[in-house]
């Protein structure tokens, strides 16, 4: 399965934002998400299974806010990757995971991204209102203070875990194809299943 994402950031922490210019991070930077067709399979279930790696990972994805984030790649991309559409469920589901998002720093690109959304068809509308629910979700919290995707759903739907909805810690446990099922988490815990009959 091709995984995401392609480390950019050399050991000092510089790496080409996607406006072009050099910058230095304190965490790994990670290019070629394809937000759009992995945001409900494949980032969900990196989260879970790959955890020690997915803080950076979304750290990054927020970064793309602070260079400019288009919905398609810049020209500056450092490595290939395609849209970045749906950037926002995705910063929800890291947020009610737990990880750290800065949100605060990235409002007013948010606030452009929303701006932006395009309601002209039934698909983008639809679309649209997936971000557009994130979003209003994003500003309550501050309020208050292919490319990978089908694997992704083949090895989900094959251990038995569907996502009810990005932005929840809601999952539906299904019927898996395998006898048993075991997942180790970094924290210790694991996770398992079985099927008796």
């Amino acid at each position: 399965m091709t995984m995401v994402k392609y480390k950019i950031s050399e050991k000092d922490g510089a790496y080409s934002s996607i406006d072009g210019s050099i910058q230095k991070a304190d965490f790994e930077v990670y290019n070629g998400c394809a937000i759009w067709a992995k945001y409900r399979e494949q980032l969900p279930m990196l989260s879970l299974m790959y955890s020690e790696k997915f803080g950076a990972i979304s750290k990054s994805i927020a970064n793309l806010y602070t260079y400019g984030k288009k919905d398609w790649a810049t020209r500056h991309e450092p490595t290939r990757t395609v849209r970045t559409e749906h950037a926002l469920d995705v910063l929800l589901d890291v947020y009610e995971k737990k990880y750290p998002v800065d949100f605060f720093s990235i409002k007013d690109s948010i606030i452009e991204e929303v701006n932006r959304l395009n309601f002209n068809t039934t698909d983008k509308a639809l679309e649209s209102s997936y971000d557009l629910v994130a979003a209003s979700k994003i500003m309550a919290v501050l309020k208050d203070d292919d490319a990978g995707t089908m694997s992704s759903w083949f090895v989900m739907r094959s251990i038995g875990i569907f996502l009810v909805n990005i932005g929840t810690l809601v999952y539906y446990i299904k019927a898996l194809i395998f006898k048993k099922v075991s997942i180790d988490f970094p924290t210790g815990k694991k996770f398992k299943t079985e099927v008796k009959n």
